[in-house]
């Protein structure tokens, strides 16, 4: 039988289908830290931490991530963005399904 996955990894797996629409995206772990989604923006490594239940969270500094911001459920700050505006604005194209039923 299948575990159904909780909220915090269902908008960490939101976070990262959408950064992957478009950019190489990354994840990153060592003993003391860990990067949900790292990504690069033309010359800066950015590192993002998903805090869905709980929006606090340490801002890592990991090798050459040196900006770092919070995805979480519905705390907008200077570091935290809710992840529905999050997914608002990221610029993705919209890709139209074929129909396979024409009349």
């Amino acid at each position: 039988m299948t575990k159904i996955p909780d909220d915090t990894k269902l908008a960490e797996a939101v976070a990262v289908t959408h950064l992957a629409r478009l950019f190489d995206v990354h994840y990153l772990k060592t003993v003391q830290d860990e990067v949900d989604v790292a990504f690069r923006e033309g010359d800066k490594l950015v590192g993002l931490g998903v805090k869905y239940n709980r929006a606090k969270g340490r801002v890592v500094r990991m090798g050459k991530v040196k900006e770092f911001y919070f995805i979480s459920k519905d705390t907008l700050d200077d570091r935290t963005i809710p992840i529905p505006l999050f997914s608002a604005m990221l610029k993705v194209t919209i890709v139209r399904e074929l129909e396979f039923f024409q009349s």
